[in-house]
């Protein structure tokens, strides 16, 4: 599909658009992921995006026994974190699974896609690492992976978390800014202390 266009959005506005889907006839019946990635820009021209997910069914399948969620993550500009993809398969059999992980163009993770297997009533958990690619300090990011597989329908389950950018607390030595004024705090207390006693001392030998 050809990329769709907006003139502009008004402060708490909104737009919409509209759009063909059509499926080919071998497709097998059920639910498929549709991803839709937003890129705008404010009136700075700084370019943000952000991704939003929905299902898109042949007819009213039965719903997924795949259930997901991402856990939320702080990162910071400089720094990269793990977050954790949890799967839980509520089937009473094994199925194979196709993951793919979608996530602003601000972001990059060590996870694309890729395909797994999951026993029945089995939890798996898949660690995956985030960075910052531009991402603004403040700003909160949400991320989807779409989880599909194949019985008798196309079975098709999101899961979604939030990355957010937050300010770096370390310099470079490795301490924290609270630290850092707290050693300074108990330098000035011991100068003023070794001043007075200076002066209590000079003034007991003028005597």
């Amino acid at each position: 599909m050809d990329p769709l266009h907006s003139d502009g959005i008004a402060a708490e506005g909104e737009t919409s658009t509209s759009f063909n889907i059509s499926f080919q006839d071998e497709v097998i019946p059920g639910t498929y992921p549709l991803v839709f990635k937003i890129t705008y820009h404010d009136a700075n021209m700084y370019q943000f995006s952000t991704v939003a997910c929905r299902l898109v069914k042949t007819f009213d399948a039965p719903s997924s026994k795949i259930r997901g969620s991402i856990e939320n993550l702080e990162i910071t500009t400089e720094d990269s974190g793990t977050t954790s993809l949890k799967i839980w398969n509520d089937a009473d059999e094994p199925l194979d699974l196709k993951i793919k992980f979608n996530s602003p163009n601000e972001l990059k993770a060590s996870l694309d896609q890729m395909n797994i297997s999951i026993d029945p009533l089995e939890e798996k958990q898949i660690p995956i690492d985030v960075e910052s690619f531009g991402a603004l300090v403040g700003s909160s990011y949400v991320v989807f992976a779409s989880i599909e597989y194949e019985s008798d329908y196309h079975y098709t389950s999101f899961a979604e978390g939030k990355v957010g950018i937050v300010e770096t607390n370390k310099n470079e030595g490795g301490l924290d800014s609270s630290n850092n004024a707290v050693w300074l705090i108990f330098v000035l207390v011991f100068l003023v202390t070794l001043f007075i006693g200076y002066q209590i001392w000079e003034s007991g030998r003028e005597k």
